[in-house]
């Protein structure tokens, strides 16, 4: 190799130095978006973290118990290439939670996406509902959404951006009666008004918090034998619905959305 060509291949090892990114010591040459989905071992969960890994994500899948619908996911997003990572955390315990996101901390040093999924779902009429009831679904739905969102908050002021998807229930954002599903329906109520609050503080850290709430979906614990009589569309809802509402909150061009309500129901709940 001549004096002319060894330089040019100094000049070209110098740069792609220069574009490489140092993170803990590990040089990667392309550092990945973030996003951490709260029970993304199975159902909307699974399906949100798949597609985030398609759109380019690195995905922290959290579960509570089965392990091994988990390392599925996972294995299913490296399998088409994607990178994903499984962390085990029950996301009402502060500890659990201080652990799961001192992981996040520590392994990628960012969080771009969180995604508020988990939520136990309970029908039980108001007059057999028991105060441990109330506290099991208030915690599932409310307390997750808010110990995870307090977290995710201060990372992403650090990196002045950020969004934020809490799933909710179509009908939260409406004062009304419910005595089948009081315990479910007050946690999304609270989950609502939380998330409207946080948008209001985070925006100007340009940080984002949206609620997408599914209407009756495939993989719902209740569906009706004939869905047209309660769903105007039609049919149920398909996990690829709820994704993409989601996928059109996380857009660059979708930065200026923040405290919304979408509704992902086929007319239910109007």
């Amino acid at each position: 190799m001549d004096i002319s060509g060894l330089c040019g291949f100094v000049a070209l090892m110098v740069g792609k130095m220069k574009n490489a990114q140092t993170v803990r010591g590990k040089t990667k040459e392309k550092t990945h978006l973030t996003a951490l989905i709260t029970g993304a071992n199975a159902g909307i969960g699974r399906t949100v973290a798949v597609a985030l890994a398609q759109a380019g994500y690195a995905v922290i899948i959290n579960y509570r118990i089965r392990e091994k619908a988990a390392r599925a996911t996972a294995g299913r997003i490296r399998k088409e290439g994607g990178t994903a990572a499984i962390v085990r955390a029950d996301v009402t315990d502060p500890a659990d939670v201080a652990r799961l996101f001192g992981y996040i901390e520590s392994e990628y040093g960012r969080l771009d996406v969180l995604i508020n999924n988990v939520g136990e779902y309970l029908r039980k009429s108001i007059a057999r509902l028991t105060p441990a009831d109330v506290r099991r679904i208030t915690e599932s739905n409310y307390y997750s959404v808010v110990e995870c969102s307090l977290r995710a908050g201060r990372m992403m002021r650090k990196q002045r951006s950020g969004r934020i998807v809490n799933i909710g229930y179509v009908n939260a954002e409406r004062l009304q009666a419910n005595p089948a599903v009081a315990a479910y329906f007050c946690a999304k109520q609270a989950t609502m008004s939380f998330s409207l609050s946080l948008a209001k503080y985070l925006a100007r850290y340009k940080i984002t918090v949206n609620v997408v709430s599914p209407g009756i979906n495939i993989n719902s614990v209740e569906k009706p034998k004939r869905p047209a009589a309660l769903i105007p569309f039609g049919r149920l809802g398909r996990h690829a619905d709820l994704v993409n509402a989601i996928l059109f909150l996380l857009k660059p061009e979708s930065e200026y959305i923040t405290g919304t309500h979408i509704k992902v129901s086929g007319g239910h709940g109007l």
